[in-house]
């Protein structure tokens, strides 16, 4: 899957700043887009200062990171019809198993 921010962008969609994205299973912030199959992200460059870098011509300048991406839509504050039913309901679905699969597991067996 690929998301951008931008409007101009033919991967824009609103959903893009509601979702949670991760690379490399840290959550990045400032994002422009991600996309899952090419393993990138492209975010605001900020300086050590933690300043926005502008560039020559008053832009701000971006950067690409690359690593395993996620993106989260079970996460996503927006209504199900705006980012795909199907989707969301896997990741939620998922997520649910896998959270109860990690708490059940290590309970004593009853035998």
């Amino acid at each position: 899957m690929r998301l951008a921010a931008d409007p101009f962008d033919p991967a824009y969609s609103q959903v893009a700043k509601g979702c949670k994205i991760f690379v490399n299973g840290v959550e990045m912030q400032h994002l422009l887009s991600a996309d899952e199959e090419a393993g990138e992200v492209e975010r605001v460059k900020f300086d050590t200062a933690g300043n926005v870098v502008i560039d020559a011509y008053g832009s701000a300048r971006s950067e690409t990171i690359r690593g395993t991406i996620r993106i989260d839509l079970a996460a996503c504050e927006f209504p199900a019809w705006l980012i795909g039913f199907d989707t969301w309901m896997r990741q939620r679905t998922d997520r649910a198993h896998a959270e109860f699969m990690a708490r059940t597991s290590s309970l004593p067996s009853a035998t």
